[in-house]
């Protein structure tokens, strides 16, 4: 489903039905910079269910581009760069009161200014309740969350009403591979509810035998046997990385390489910036390598050398990490979102609001 609003729907015609010809660029936001824009770019009325059927029912070939200004929610069953619509799919409210029917074909969007942006809500693990954070992301900038397990599991519902009175959307969510292992209906049944697509394990999940490849080597295969369970409910599952899967094993492999090689080419990588960078990795090459795989990026920036003040980590913009110099690197990739966290802020809602202002001033 893709839920938000629009600036408009372009229906275009011509060529094979089963072959349209489409974009390499994967979904992202199109978005008015600023109020003043957002009256330069009325949005036009969108034709009626009967009108959008009579347009499918006169051409051979009808591509979809839309543009999304608050939050889109997807289900993909792969990582391409051309991504199957459902069919019939809901297409975009516009302005809360229009809806019409995307037509038959594939999903083409044009060219982006923006990344869709996430905010990881272990963030704010130590400052509840989370239906109080929401209004606060909304109002800096956000247009998601990614939540952590104790953020749904004990009630997905309830969270994807938050998520729905500040008009959040939620792309991925992070799970245990064990959970995922045991019982991965009860969590495609919180992604289908919260509206996610990507199931991310963030960690491994024992320290039993982790610096031998062979362990690393089955915790891929175990990714890759629930990655083929769950790929037929339209989710995916993603690995997220952390400095250990740059340590250096004593065959001289690295386990993030050794993990993906037991994984095989459908599980994805959240590929979270500041670990590899403390890790002491090239992040550059590591966003370069994995281009094809990445599906979500965290953007977690590392405090200055000798700052041991919230574990150190700072506001995305005031640490370490050259954003601007990942920029291209990062629009390389899959990625239609970027997902914002530090893992012990002092003051989340000032560390939310300056990463996502620094985020959108260099048009990330």
């Amino acid at each position: 489903m893709v839920s938000g609003r629009c600036f408009g729907v372009l229906l275009v015609a011509g060529g094979s039905r089963r072959s349209p010809v489409l974009p390499s660029r994967p979904l992202k936001l199109r978005v008015a910079r600023s109020a003043a824009d957002r009256k330069r770019a009325p949005v036009p009325s969108p034709p009626s269910n009967s009108a959008s059927k009579a347009a499918v029912g006169s051409t051979s070939s009808i591509a979809v581009i839309v543009a999304v200004q608050s939050q889109c929610h997807g289900n993909w069953d792969a990582p391409s760069r051309t991504r199957p619509v459902d069919t019939p799919r809901r297409c975009v409210e516009v302005r809360r009161t229009h809806c019409r029917r995307a037509a038959k074909g594939e999903l083409n969007v044009a060219s982006i200014e923006r990344h869709l942006l996430s905010f990881q809500l272990y963030s704010a693990r130590k400052f509840p309740p989370i239906n109080e954070q929401l209004p606060h992301l909304k109002d800096a900038g956000y247009d998601a969350v990614e939540p952590w397990p104790a953020a749904y599991l004990e009630n997905p519902a309830a969270l994807r009403r938050s998520l729905d009175a500040a008009d959040l959307g939620c792309f991925g969510m992070h799970v245990p591979l064990e959970g995922l292992k045991k019982d991965p209906g009860r969590y495609s049944n919180c992604a289908s509810i919260l509206g996610a697509n990507r199931l991310i394990v963030p960690a491994v999940p024992s320290n039993s035998g982790a610096d031998q490849p062979g362990f690393w080597i089955g915790m891929g295969r175990a990714l890759r046997a629930a990655g083929e369970t769950l790929a037929s409910r339209g989710l995916q599952v993603l690995w997220h990385n952390h400095d250990r899967e740059y340590a250096r094993l004593p065959d001289g492999s690295l386990p993030i390489d050794r993990l993906f090689e037991g994984a095989g080419d459908s599980i994805g990588f959240e590929i979270d910036c500041g670990w590899v960078v403390r890790a002491g990795a090239d992040i550059h090459s590591e966003l370069d390598r994995h281009r094809e795989r990445i599906s979500a990026i965290h953007i977690k920036d590392m405090a200055p050398d000798g700052v041991a003040e919230e574990d150190g980590w700072t506001a995305v913009g005031d640490g370490l990490i050259d954003w601007p110099s990942l920029a291209d690197a990062i629009r390389s990739t899959n990625v239609d979102h970027l997902v914002v966290e530090h893992d012990n802020p002092a003051d989340w809602k000032a560390f939310a609001a300056r990463s996502a202002a620094y985020l959108r001033r260099i048009q990330l």
